[in-house]
């Protein structure tokens, strides 16, 4: 009769802690995982717009030959320069690649401007930080709130980073010049 007996004690499967400990290892990666994609889409707009601004630049350069006057992002969808993920039904700009808001005008024959609107600290510290001086058509950037920018590049200046980075928090507003 003994060897009639049934282990009763025979487990199979998992415990509640050793669940819980899983659960909270999975929990900690993903933390971690959220974290580091949150920057590399940071940085990847920030590449992004920097591609943007400098290809628009040399595109307006060679197409419009230093006559700017009337120069918006409708006009130059019409041309190719810009495609529709850039340019509103209406003919703004739209879709920033940083920033909630950009605009390409041209306030002179002789220059254009670039502005973004609404830029977060990081990507505006690193389009800041990018040199502009080989083009031979950057003038300059200015940066902060909207309205009372300061310069903080020209293609002889490169800007100390507490400069850029005092800049950009004091607000989002980022404006290069063109010539």
């Amino acid at each position: 009769m003994c060897s009639m007996m049934v282990n009763k004690n025979n487990q199979n499967g998992r415990s509640m802690i050793e669940m819980l400990g899983v659960l909270a290892i999975i929990g900690v990666l993903s933390v971690g995982a959220i974290g580091g994609y949150t920057v590399a889409m940071q940085s990847f707009h920030s590449n992004e717009a920097l591609d943007l601004i400098q290809k628009t630049s040399v595109q307006i350069r060679t197409t419009f030959n230093e006559k700017y006057t009337g120069l918006n992002c409708a006009v130059l969808k019409s041309i190719g320069v810009l495609d529709e993920r850039y340019v509103s039904g209406s003919g703004a700009c739209q879709n920033p690649p940083v920033g909630t808001e950009w605009t390409i005008t041209s306030p002179s024959q002789k220059f254009y401007t670039i502005a973004l609107k609404g830029v977060e600290i990081a990507p505006c510290t690193k389009l800041a930080r990018a040199y502009w001086g080989d083009s031979g058509t950057f003038v300059n950037l200015k940066v902060g709130s909207e309205g009372a920018e300061v310069l903080v590049s020209s293609p002889a200046v490169a800007p100390p980073v507490e400069t850029v980075v005092e800049q950009c928090k004091q607000g989002s507003s980022m404006i290069w010049t063109f010539k």
